[in-house]
């Protein structure tokens, strides 16, 4: 579909913004905790399925701490983002930040989250970590969030589930494409995939 696949277990790492239990919150999981506060909020408010409305202001609830820059820098791998001009750079950032809001709301039911336990945060300088457990009737799912500080706020740069950080897992994939097809072959399946997700019922 496109040449560009959004994992289900990336997409999960990135939709669950958590609900706190157990351990006492921190600074980040304050906001990891504000922000599923918002979503809760709005999912209260929709049965399912949610309006087209409801959905757009999903995503935005859910991409609120994502700093699309730097994720898409680290998804396209510091040697390729040097070669790469300030024009290419500003179009693929436009396009991963199109492809991740549009996988973000692609299953809403995975922001119905029930219990999570906060089993670590850290914080040094400007960097800082989130780790969590998500307990449901199916398995024990380990999350983690990577936290960095720019222009004064706290912004997630990555995000893990099961050790599968998301950064990563697109860097495979966009590195394949790069060097079976180029740059613009890329682009245009990361347009292709974003389509597609936004046409899915």
């Amino acid at each position: 579909s496109g040449g560009v696949a959004v994992s289900s277990r990336v997409l999960l790492c990135g939709a669950l913004l958590l609900w706190a239990s157990g351990a006492g919150a921190g600074p980040l999981t304050d906001l990891l905790q504000a922000r599923q506060a918002k979503i809760d909020a709005l999912l209260a408010r929709y049965p399912d399925p949610l309006p087209e409305a409801a959905r757009r202001e999903l995503q935005a609830a859910v991409g609120d701490l994502l700093d699309y820059g730097a994720m898409a820098e680290a998804a396209l791998g510091a040697a390729e983002w040097q070669r790469r001009s300030a024009a290419q750079r500003e179009a693929f950032v436009a396009e991963f930040e199109a492809l991740l809001r549009a996988s973000s709301i692609r299953s809403v039911d995975v922001y119905r989250v029930s219990t999570v336990r906060y089993e670590q945060e850290r914080v040094a300088g400007a960097a800082g970590e989130v780790r969590a457990s998500v307990e449901s009737d199916a398995a024990l799912t380990e999350m983690d969030y990577r936290f960095r500080r720019l222009d004064g706020r706290w912004r997630v740069v990555d995000y893990a589930i099961d050790g599968l950080w998301a950064a990563q897992n697109y860097q495979r994939q966009f590195q394949k494409v790069l060097a079976e097809h180029g740059w613009e072959e890329l682009l245009e399946r990361m347009r292709r995939r974003t389509a597609e997700l936004e046409a899915e019922p």
